[in-house]
């Protein structure tokens, strides 16, 4: 671009200023208002499991499984797959991260009886420290291209 083609640098005066801080006040307040207003919206089936959630939440601590649950709902006028139920159970009943169940315990050392007496601290002898090392025969180098025979053999 050449100096004529450029365009005038524009200055923003403190009026415009103080218009944008104070619509971005407004745009803050009108998010905020919305963000404690939201309430998920569930589907058409989970909306009526959540009125048996208690139910359902009991019948899993029994031992019951997700089918035996979706009959007993369907008995009661309720018609879900045991598909539905266990997606309700993990998403709504069961409230622990996905993250914390993939941990194993720690075992401490009390609990494993006899831990200490079979593991034996390392020694090294001797004779040992005071040898030199011995040569380590290294392996043949293995190169990465074609095989080409060598002259010297042929």
């Amino acid at each position: 671009m050449s100096d004529q083609q450029r365009k005038p640098v524009r200055h923003v005066t403190q009026e415009e200023r103080r218009n944008s801080r104070e619509m971005q006040l407004s745009c803050k307040a009108i998010f905020d208002s919305a963000v404690r207003n939201y309430e998920r919206k569930l589907s058409g089936k989970r909306k009526m499991l959540i009125a048996f959630q208690d139910g359902i939440s009991d019948l899993r601590s029994k031992g019951a499984s997700y089918r035996d649950i979706a009959q007993i709902l369907a008995q009661a006028g309720v018609q879900v797959s045991h598909d539905t139920v266990a997606r309700f159970c993990r998403s709504v009943i069961t409230k622990t991260p996905r993250s914390q169940k993939r941990r194993r315990k720690l075992t401490s050392s009390s609990d494993a009886p006899n831990a200490t007496a079979s593991v034996q601290p390392f020694r090294v002898p001797d004779k040992a420290i005071d040898a030199p090392p011995k040569a380590v025969p290294k392996a043949p180098i293995k190169s990465r291209g074609p095989r080409i025979a060598d002259p010297k053999n042929l």
